[in-house]
């Protein structure tokens, strides 16, 4: 009886140790594949000419005596963290400058004066604001004067910094952080700060540029059309200082400060302030505004960017590093990666006890989707973006972002990528109806009319990069006049916006997306 006994001991704990070693052959078969199938794709990826160098996509340094990164008004946030100053603390922010002070929530004096998505700022709800918030504080007259007049008055306050800004971006030209865009710890917040580069620096650029905007918007009103000219340049020059920022959060922050920009160039077209001479200097600076060398650029770093985490990733491992626990390294996640950005392990559902089978096999099929989906994305020759590439990439997404592991940092890093590409093109279709819109008025200056068709400016002008066609142009017997796109969903929606759906960020064939230039003259009761 005992023998029969131990007789099944022992073949049980044979078949124990039998099942033990099939799993681990079957590991290491899995883990050797997923090796193999890893070096393909980079083998793919390099015969492409996609580097796998990530200082090939890392901005040239700037010398410090022409980095307008560090002019005193604008000094990094970084910086202001050290003396105690944080985001979250912004009753400070008045002691490192007047540029920190956020105005309150002026949504009231951005009021539309058409169905679209120009407007020029309110300036008497802006009046309003600098006399409720107190009138000493910001020299308000007794009596409320005239809107732009006691604009003006308040503005003196930080009107010292702004000359300061004005000079220093003739002296100081070119923009750079001094940040390394380097993965290195994921338990350090400064190394998100790394990663997203000028970006950290974005809530100084909107304040400084809110002030420029409404000063513009002011010496419009009072008829000071080179002052305000003036104000305007340098609205714009604060919105392209992310011009050559290599990631994509960069490049969106890039458009949300030219879309403020924009507000009162088109004031100035719509008053009919601009002169011919003021007129081709803006569109020679829209000219040379592209976004879709940064569009490419930026898809370009968020690969090396994913790249660079997969390699930081498999360093730890081979360090045998504490961040990788028993049960995260069946998953392959450092615990320093799933807790920096937020989320936990529930959307892996696989259990792999393989951490390098994870880490091969998530950059393969990073590297694979960026191929497949966004390699093509961007043509620059002929100035185009492909939108069924992207939405492509987003409908894959939404359909497989959580059934495998291999898509999760993927998710992460390449999941905003359809929301940015959309914002990105509508944005470089925006700034040439705004080359057009000028170009007209020019005419309208010239010939005491607008022109039947874009054919009649007698110049090259660009295309919709979504469809690689004209803009429509569409003028009225008023004196009115719309320029306009297809946009997102390459349909002729006649000109028609959903101005809900158009901020979105949400690819859809089903949205009308028509990317919309409107002229709307403004009389004289109009401006009182």
């Amino acid at each position: 009886m005992e023998k029969r006994l131990t007789k099944k001991i022992k073949a049980l704990v044979l078949g124990i140790i039998g099942i033990f070693l099939i799993l681990i052959i079957i590991r290491e078969v899995h883990t050797f594949r997923i090796k193999n199938l890893w070096n393909s794709v980079r083998e793919e990826c390099e015969q492409k000419g996609l580097s796998f160098d990530f200082s090939d996509i890392i901005p040239e340094p700037v010398p410090d005596d022409k980095n307008f990164a560090y002019v005193a008004p604008l000094k990094p946030l970084l910086e202001y963290e050290e003396d105690g100053v944080t985001p979250l603390n912004p009753e400070k922010y008045d002691e490192a400058s007047n540029f920190l002070i956020i105005p309150a929530d002026l949504s009231s004096s951005l009021g539309p004066k058409g169905p679209e998505l120009y407007h020029g700022y309110d300036l008497s709800a802006v009046q309003k604001f600098f006399r409720d918030d107190g009138m000493e504080l910001w020299s308000q007259p007794v009596e409320a004067g005239e809107p732009a007049a006691d604009v003006m008055l308040a503005i003196g306050r930080v009107a010292e910094d702004m000359d300061l800004l004005a000079k220093a971006s003739k002296q100081r030209p070119f923009y750079r952080l001094n940040v390394k865009y380097e993965v290195k710890d994921f338990d350090e917040v400064k190394d998100f700060e790394n990663i997203i580069g000028g970006a950290s620096n974005f809530p100084q650029h909107l304040n400084a540029q809110w002030w420029f905007n409404i000063r513009c918007s002011a010496h419009l009103d009072n008829g000071n059309t080179e002052s305000a000219l003036a104000d305007l340049k340098m609205s714009m020059f604060l919105a392209e200082l992310y011009e050559n920022e290599p990631n994509l959060l960069s490049q969106v922050c890039r458009l949300t400060l030219m879309r403020l920009a924009l507000n009162p160039l088109w004031e100035g077209l719509a008053k009919k302030r601009w002169n011919a001479e003021q007129l081709d200097s803006l569109q020679n600076i829209l000219a040379n505004i592209n976004y879709l060398e940064g569009l490419d650029k930026a898809l370009r770093f968020e690969r090396h960017l994913i790249n660079q985490i997969h390699h930081y990733l498999r360093g730890l491992l081979n360090q045998d590093s504490d961040s990788f626990t028993a049960s995260l390294a069946s998953f392959g996640v450092p615990l320093a990666l799933t807790g920096a950005v937020g989320f936990r392990l529930f959307p892996l559902k696989w259990f792999y006890i393989s951490p390098s089978a994870f880490i091969n096999g998530s950059q393969a099929r990073s590297n694979e989707l960026y191929i497949k989906y966004l390699n093509n994305t961007v043509d620059l020759k002929s100035r185009r973006i492909r939108p069924n590439a992207v939405k492509g990439f987003d409908q894959y997404f939404k359909k497989n972002a959580l059934s495998h592991p291999y898509n999760f940092i993927s998710g992460l890093f390449f999941g905003a990528g359809a929301p940015a590409v959309k914002k990105i093109g509508q944005m470089q279709n925006s700034i040439d109806q705004a080359r057009i819109a000028c170009a007209l008025e020019a005419y309208h200056l010239k010939e005491g009319k607008y022109p039947q068709s874009l054919a009649e400016l007698g110049k090259e002008l660009p295309h919709d990069v979504f469809t690689g066609e004209s803009y429509f142009y569409d003028p009225d017997s008023k004196g009115k006049y719309r320029i306009y796109g297809v946009g997102w969903n390459l349909k002729d929606d006649g000109g028609n916006v959903n101005a809900e759906n158009s901020q979105s960020g949400e690819a859809s064939n089903n949205e009308p997306m028509d990317v919309i230039w409107q002229n709307f003259p403004v009389s004289s009761s109009d401006e009182k």
